[in-house]
């Protein structure tokens, strides 16, 4: 698959990435959402050799000389000494346990369509019992449509709204999308969502619940 976009929830400690098929394979995404501990025991535990294809060359699990090359990379610390061991691990070798995505499933798949573009905001809603309960709500687009998505749960989602690009425009095409700075915002019902086009930049408020009638 390839990865189309990718962010960081600090609030969540989660990533949140968005996977398409290869160019030959059928349209369609997936969005997935993974936890720092799968990166961890992916990239701390053993590695394996590569597989060369031969009938008997079976790829054989080996110690990890470098079990804390995420870390020494993102600090910017210098190698020195064990250099060859990072350097020949990152492009050498693969990881014995993949990275998987949380519970080895998408969050949310979609056929037929490239999502390219994805934002990620947080809030809290208040339920029928008066108490505030955190949401997620997650963004995605593609070149003609965007669909608003909530995060009720840790592993589920539902589309609240769904927002389309003039379809009749071939010309006409999203570029890129972007929440508002929510420190910046009074309120969660002042933040909005900015759309770039080909075209025109568009804003969208986030919170629309006055549009229905019911909860």
């Amino acid at each position: 698959p390839i990865m189309q976009n990718a962010v960081w929830n600090e609030e969540e400690s989660l990533l949140y990435v968005i996977f398409t098929p290869t160019r030959n394979a059928p349209e369609g995404s997936a969005l997935c959402v993974f936890s720092t501990d799968s990166f961890k025991n992916s990239f701390g535990g053993k590695v394996r050799a590569p597989y060369f294809g031969h009938i008997n060359n079976y790829p054989v699990p080996r110690e990890n000389l470098a079990p804390d090359v995420c870390a020494v990379l993102n600090n910017g610390t210098k190698l020195n000494k064990r250099k060859y061991h990072y350097r020949n691990q990152l492009y050498h070798f693969n990881r014995l346990n993949p990275v998987k995505p949380e519970f080895n499933t998408p969050l949310i798949t979609h056929s037929g369509e490239i999502w390219e573009h994805l934002v990620v905001h947080n809030t809290q809603i208040k339920n029928l019992q008066g108490e505030f309960r955190h949401i997620v709500v997650l963004i995605v687009a593609s070149k003609k449509r965007i669909l608003k998505l909530a995060k009720y749960s840790y592993a589920k989602v539902c589309i609240i709204e769904e927002w389309k690009v003039d379809t009749e425009n071939s010309k006409e095409f999203i570029t890129s999308i972007k929440i508002e700075n929510k420190n910046n915002a009074a309120e969660s019902s002042s933040v909005s969502l900015y759309v770039t086009t080909t075209m025109q930049v568009m804003r969208i408020p986030l919170t629309r619940c006055d549009r229905f009638n019911s909860r």
